[in-house]
């Protein structure tokens, strides 16, 4: 063969078609690789699809939770600063209250030192009339003697004989009042110095002009002017009282 017959035989073989076969499985194919792909796609968008909406819920939630978390960390807060504020206004009355009980206490103080004071001043006041009780009855006595001896002068009468008389200073014990309103009631209105004088009269002892007493209650002191003989009777009445005996009991030697 030539080299025109090898071109026409080679072209000839060239133009030969494919077998129908061939093309109809090839077409298959394609359309099956076609539909496989669509079906990969739809479903790669469907997962992210559903995916993208679980994330939304998610987030919304979450957001949500915040937002309610917020909500409930404001009202507690707006809670606490209103017991805040109630305790303060609390410690404010009670300090004001402490104040106020802090001045009337002051004030009491100051009422109950005045009330001392004028108790003080009252008892001074009630010795110093006690006191003056007696020097009144010593000036009274002295009076009446200087009328009796001017009385006897004017008269050329002799004068009466006077006593021997003894000044004595019984100093008191502490528990000789109480011993003494214990062993004799006093009377409503009755002073200590009455009180003594009554003792004495009913223990067979009293004091006749110009014998005199006076209790000094501030010093605890008892000056009597009187003959020895009741000077005598006053120890023996004082040793019985103090010691709770009968003054026939009694002997000083």
């Amino acid at each position: 063969i030539g080299a025109s017959g090898l071109v026409v035989v080679i072209s000839t073989n060239a133009v030969q078609a494919a077998p129908v076969g061939l093309a109809l499985t090839i077409s298959t194919a394609a359309v099956l690789s076609g539909v496989t792909l669509a079906t990969t796609a739809t479903a790669t968008a469907t997962k992210v699809i559903a995916l993208t909406t679980v994330q939304k819920t998610v987030i919304a939630t979450t957001i949500a939770v915040l937002a309610g978390v917020a909500t409930f960390e404001a009202y507690q807060a707006a809670q606490l600063r209103k017991q805040v504020q109630s305790l303060q206004e609390q410690q404010i009355s009670l300090m004001d209250q402490t104040q106020q009980l802090h001045q009337e206490h002051e004030n009491a103080t100051g009422q109950l030192s005045a009330l001392r004071e004028d108790n003080e001043r009252l008892s001074r006041n009630a010795n110093e009339l006690l006191k003056l009780r007696g020097e009144v009855g010593l000036l009274r006595q002295q009076a009446s003697e200087l009328e009796t001896l001017r009385t006897n002068t004017a008269s050329n009468n002799p004068l009466p004989i006077k006593p021997d008389l003894h000044f004595v200073e019984y100093g008191l014990d502490p528990t000789f009042l109480p011993k003494l309103q214990k062993a004799l009631p006093p009377m409503p209105g009755e002073s200590n110095q009455d009180l003594l004088v009554r003792y004495f009269k009913e223990n067979k002892l009293e004091l006749q002009t110009p014998a005199t007493m006076f209790w000094d209650e501030r010093k605890d002191k008892l000056l009597v002017r009187a003959p020895p003989a009741d000077q005598e009777r006053i120890r023996i009445l004082f040793v019985a009282l103090l010691n709770d005996e009968r003054p026939e009991n009694i002997s000083i030697r």
